[in-house]
């Protein structure tokens, strides 16, 4: 499993970006997905993204000065998605459903 994980979420893909056709990883795709969405309000990817963030920057200053750390190790992208499967058909996390319903808050 370790190496399909690996051999997946590190795989070249193509992408769309600014109108043109670019390689990234499978991963950096992903990445990239959560940003735009976090960046067009989507609640989620944003808490995906901030915990994300803090998880490597946890592991970071943990780290021996010469050691290598797998930020993306196989169980640690596992939790990630089995969470966001959990939770991706929740109406509370689903940006969309907030907006049919008016219910998006007022932030002035």
């Amino acid at each position: 499993m370790n190496t399909i994980v690996r051999e997946t979420l590190f795989g070249p893909i193509q992408i769309q970006q600014n109108g043109r056709t670019t390689t990234v990883t499978a991963l950096e795709a992903i990445l990239l997905k959560m940003r735009n969405n976090a960046l067009s309000g989507d609640f989620r990817s944003a808490a995906h993204a901030l915990q994300l963030a803090s998880r490597c920057a946890e592991l970071e200053e943990s780290r021996q000065p010469d050691a290598e750390v797998d930020v993306f190790d196989p169980q640690t992208m596992v939790d990630m998605m089995r969470d966001y499967l959990d939770h991706k058909d929740s109406p509370e996390n689903d940006t969309e459903a907030r907006s049919k319903t008016g219910d998006e808050g007022d932030e002035e």
